[in-house]
């Protein structure tokens, strides 16, 4: 399925071999105080494409990878949640992000996320922005991994951090990246594998 410039309430697709390739869409999920509602899901297989888009989600994810071989490549898309995660990977899911930008607002809003074993979140050429208490620029967990290339982090908040690994098994490359916390911590690390390789503004 291929759609082109349209605004939706939500995209979800389910079961291998279910492709979505979207370009150009306004996607708006749930809100404030109704229902929760993922932005864009792909689960049990399935795998969306995204380019050139923006995705607003209220109290929960703008992207959901979810169960092994489920899948999310965005290119060029702006990410906004509300009190949740701009993209969460997890179960086996897999998230890309090459270019746009996350911007979380509320509480314990992380930009990008990835959780259990098997799963993976790359992003590259990607602005993340937190402006909440207990925010997470990229937190990564229970043998999941993460790489981070040419990502600028930028974390505001009571008790908000850049990066944060916890759990034996899981790994986080940050290369030719930079973080700023405004107030708490630039990482926590918790029995894990971490690879930092400077930007240039770094040296």
């Amino acid at each position: 399925l291929h759609v082109r410039s349209r605004r939706q309430r939500q995209m979800c697709i389910r079961d291998r071999g279910n492709n979505l390739n979207a370009e150009g869409v306004d996607i708006q999920a749930g809100s404030p105080v109704g229902s929760f509602t993922v932005g864009v899901s792909a689960s049990d297989g399935g795998h969306v494409t995204l380019v050139d888009s923006q995705v607003l989600s209220h109290r929960t994810y703008a992207l959901e990878a979810r169960g092994p071989g489920s899948e999310i490549v965005a290119t060029g898309t702006s990410l906004t949640s509300r009190q949740s995660f701009g993209a969460y990977a997890y179960g086996g899911g897999r998230i890309t992000l090459d270019g746009g930008s996350i911007t979380t607002l509320g509480t314990y809003g992380h930009g990008v996320v990835a959780s259990g074993a098997g799963t993976a979140l790359e992003a590259r050429n990607l602005s993340i922005s937190t402006s909440n208490a207990s925010g997470y620029g990229a937190e990564v967990s229970q043998r999941a991994s993460m790489t981070l290339e040419a990502v600028t982090i930028n974390t505001a908040g009571e008790d908000a951090s850049v990066l944060y690994v916890r759990g034996a098994g899981s790994s986080l490359a940050f290369i030719d990246s930079h973080g700023t916390s405004a107030s708490y911590s630039g990482a926590r690390l918790y029995a894990v594998s971490y690879t930092h390789s400077p930007s240039p503004r770094d040296s």
